[in-house]
């Protein structure tokens, strides 16, 4: 049985951890049948010490039925645990029945356990500490009320026995469709978690099956516009190229939403250059503002640059989806994406990363619904494209990793998006690490190079092939 069982039926759990308390039940039940013994005879205490065992061995044997995950055994656990009371109110109203002072004392300390161990070891589920309860709970107000009124009369008991026998009944019943109705429960948590992990496995085996040729798809696309081209050409081209994209964008999208949903999506720490990071996931956007006829600056104070230990891949998504947004619904004026940091108190710096765009701002009810899953913003976003899922996959990805995304916006004065997080600084960014790294690709450039490339799909294979070729790579 899986954990998640365990937490939705406390039962389940009690008939677990009940196990190990069988054999003091047993020892104390062998010790207390002495009293059978002396004040009885031995007949009634072997008979009563053998009711024990045989009530105890049933109950080992439904215990360990619902241990092995066979929740249909959970009633008659309700009902073994019924009898064990019955068996054990037996042994307090026998030694009552003596007479003998001391038999007495042994029958009211025998009840009062009982009714101690119902109430604190019936333990973790109210259903056995009812029915483990009423019975010796029933004979203790018996025997108050022989005290009480003397001359009980015959048919007042009889009516008051089965009052409580009915009384026990109706427990024992709703205790039963208590447990029906966990039962249901439980195997509606298990069809539920079945499901979520065929939707995970269906999505990652989709996704790879469509990034696959869709990966082609671009590539042959990118290499073809690097070739000779009329208008019309490069036209097709680029609507070719654009509806990949947005595919990819959406597959990726569904599946982060799916990783986070299970709670699979992990961080992956890395040390990372914090300039070149950002650098990598907001210039990008500049050529789609440019064509808007829109700015796009980007400014990295002195005291955020330096080297940092995080998730880099994390971090370049979410700046790069703060900074698509700004573009795509901004139709004057610009975008600026600043970077700042600040000393936290457990020693990591929290990098902040704002992105302000002139676009046409939102009302209060829209950024309520800014961060919710499939929502968009009416002005422009139907023209560009999108899900829906990009900021509340962010806010997702910000959360895990120990920040936040914040907004600022008043309608027609534009919007301030502020990524924060805090990461580790390992030192100072390297001078000139970037120009280093280019003349390094400008002097291999010079000379052919020789790849090996380890792919088993051929579609990727000769997509790689034309991609390469123009740079006169051998392969």
């Amino acid at each position: 049985m899986s954990k998640s069982d365990w937490e939705l039926d406390p039962l389940v759990r009690n008939a677990h951890n009940d196990l190990g308390r069988v054999w003091i039940r047993l020892i104390i039940a062998a010790v207390v049948s002495s009293f059978l013994f002396e004040f009885l005879n031995a007949a009634v205490g072997a008979t009563w010490l053998a009711m024990v065992v045989a009530v105890e061995g049933a109950g080992a044997m439904i215990r360990h039925k619902l241990r092995s995950g066979d929740l249909r055994w959970c009633s008659a656990f309700i009902w073994c645990h019924f009898v064990n009371a019955l068996v054990w109110v037996t042994l307090g109203a026998m030694l009552w029945s003596s007479g003998a002072d001391l038999a007495r004392y042994a029958a009211l300390i025998s009840l009062f356990s009982v009714s101690l161990y119902a109430a604190n070891g019936g333990g973790t589920d109210r259903r056995l500490m009812f029915v483990f309860l009423t019975p010796p709970v029933a004979v203790l107000l018996a025997i108050v009320l022989s005290y009480v009124w003397p001359n009980f009369p015959v048919h007042v008991a009889l009516f008051a026995s089965l009052s409580t026998l009915g009384s026990c009944a109706v427990i024992v019943l709703n205790a039963h469709v208590m447990v029906r109705n966990n039962e249901r429960l439980v195997e509606s948590a298990r069809e539920l978690s079945a499901a979520a992990r065929a939707k995970d496995s269906f999505l990652a085996d989709v996704s790879h099956e469509i990034r696959t040729p869709l990966n082609g798809v671009l590539a042959l696309a990118g290499a073809r516009e690097r070739t000779p081209l009329d208008a019309k050409q490069r036209e097709m081209v680029a609507l070719i190229s654009g509806s990949g994209e947005t595919m990819r964008r959406l597959v990726t999208g569904m599946l982060d939403l799916a990783k986070i949903e299970s709670g699979h999506l992990g961080l992956n720490a890395t040390e990372f250059d914090l300039a070149a990071e950002i650098e990598a996931a907001a210039l990008p956007q500049r050529p789609r503002a440019e064509e808007k006829g829109l700015y796009l600056a980007l400014t990295i104070e002195d005291e955020a640059r330096g080297r940092y230990r995080g998730d880099a891949l994390r971090l370049r998504q979410i700046v790069a989806n703060l900074t698509s947004n700004a573009v795509k619904f901004t139709q004057s004026g610009g975008v600026d994406v600043r970077v700042s940091a600040a000393a936290g108190p457990d020693g990591r710096i929290t990098l902040a990363v704002t992105v302000s765009d002139t676009g046409p701002g939102m009302s209060a009810v829209a950024r309520d619904l800014l961060f919710k899953r499939f929502s968009q913003l009416e002005s422009g976003a139907a023209v560009e494209g999108g899900t829906g899922l990009g900021l509340s996959i962010s806010q997702a990805l910000a959360e895990l990793m120990g920040g936040a995304i914040s907004v600022r916006s008043t309608l027609g004065e534009g919007s301030d998006f502020v990524f924060a997080a805090p990461f580790e600084r390992i030192g100072d960014a390297v001078e000139g690490q970037a120009q280093a790294a280019a003349q390094t690709r400008a002097d291999a450039a010079a000379e052919a190079l020789r790849i090996l490339v380890a792919e088993d799909h051929p579609v990727n294979r000769r997509a790689i092939e034309l991609i390469l070729e123009p740079f006169g790579a051998l392969i």
